[in-house]
């Protein structure tokens, strides 16, 4: 039997690869990725202080078993264990992964929402994968010394949060507090390993302002200057709620921020990135006083290879400026 929201997934998929909007990539095949992409983008953008491309997983780097609903999962995931896939078997150098608010204020790993009435299932998947439990792998494997994790914050697209927002907000900044304080040790591996992402930047200046006492990397994710994903975006409901429209308003606020360290988008939903982010940064260099640039990572898993690479050789002369990372989707499904 083919249930309903199985055959809607397979029917996006095949919709997504006729039109070449599908960039993921299969297990196997993660460093011929990797050498691939760096060395077509040698040649297309300028990377921060020169250093080499950060390759940062999406959802671990394992959008195939990522935790998404507390009430559906299949089993008892382990964050550490897809931690330790991601760096020691795909050669990641970081990760992305969300997280939400328990009901008694513990944050955890999980994409959507945490209800406070969840499936047996949730309750030992939420006690085993927090996300201190997963800062602290990070810190204290020797071999993860140079890696980065990216927390993103789950959202609506509202400029104003609401109270369960804040309380999120407010809880991380309160164990990225503990953290900082319980070692020096700690304090800098949160200092180098991890960074903070969102859709939604009031987020991202409301945990500044909450870690005012430390300051955190935080990263705006831009999503579309296009008009359908504008119109769409309007719609109620959660049909787009975490897309952030890309427009002047927006790239002005992203000018004259002072918390920012820097920028993801992904090249389908942004016309002439290069010449729009590089002026972003030109801008922030004439501010009084002048502001550090933002680092430009990019999203690779909504574009085929070849329309990919149309995207940025589309850019005319212009190379896009203080590129950090790439985002991948590694698909991890067997017998394809």
């Amino acid at each position: 039997m083919i249930y309903p929201f199985k055959l809607r997934s397979f029917l996006a998929n095949r919709i997504k690869s006729i039109l070449g909007l599908k960039g993921d990539i299969k297990a196997p095949d993660v460093d011929t990725f990797c050498k691939r992409y760096c060395e077509f983008m040698k040649d297309q953008v300028i990377l921060t202080d020169n250093n080499p491309l950060e390759i940062i997983g999406h959802q671990l780097g394992d959008f195939r078993h990522y935790p998404l609903n507390c009430n559906k999962l299949s089993h008892c995931y382990d964050i550490r264990q897809m931690m330790d896939t991601a760096f020691n078997i795909f050669n990641l150098t970081g990760i992305e992964l969300d997280v939400q608010l328990r009901y008694d204020g513990v944050i955890c790993v999980m994409h959507d929402e945490l209800p406070e009435q969840t499936a047996p299932i949730a309750e030992p998947y939420t006690s085993n994968n927090t996300l201190e439990g997963a800062l602290l792998h990070l810190f204290e494997q020797e071999t993860f010394q140079d890696k980065t994790m990216y927390i993103e914050i789950k959202c609506s697209h509202h400029s104003r949060l609401n109270d369960k927002e804040k309380k999120t907000i407010n809880s991380l900044s309160t164990l990225i507090h503990n953290l900082a304080n319980s070692n020096k040790t700690q304090k800098c591996h949160l200092k180098k390993q991890v960074k903070f992402i969102s859709f939604n930047l009031s987020a991202l200046n409301y945990l500044n302002t909450c870690s005012a006492h430390f300051p955190l990397d935080t990263i705006y994710i831009a999503v579309t200057d296009t008009w359908l994903l504008q119109l769409l975006h309007l719609l109620p409901g959660r049909f787009m709620e975490s897309y952030g429209l890309f427009n002047g308003t927006m790239m002005n606020k992203l000018v004259t921020n002072t918390t920012l360290t820097g920028i993801w988008f992904d090249p389908l939903g942004i016309k002439n990135f290069a010449q729009k982010f590089n002026r972003i940064n030109e801008e922030r260099e004439k501010h009084t006083p002048p502001l550090p640039p933002l680092d430009i990572g990019i999203s690779t898993y909504k574009l085929s290879w070849d329309n990919f690479k149309k995207r940025f050789t589309n850019q005319g002369n212009r190379q896009l400026q203080n590129v950090s990372g790439l985002i991948v989707n590694i698909d991890t499904k067997r017998n394809r």
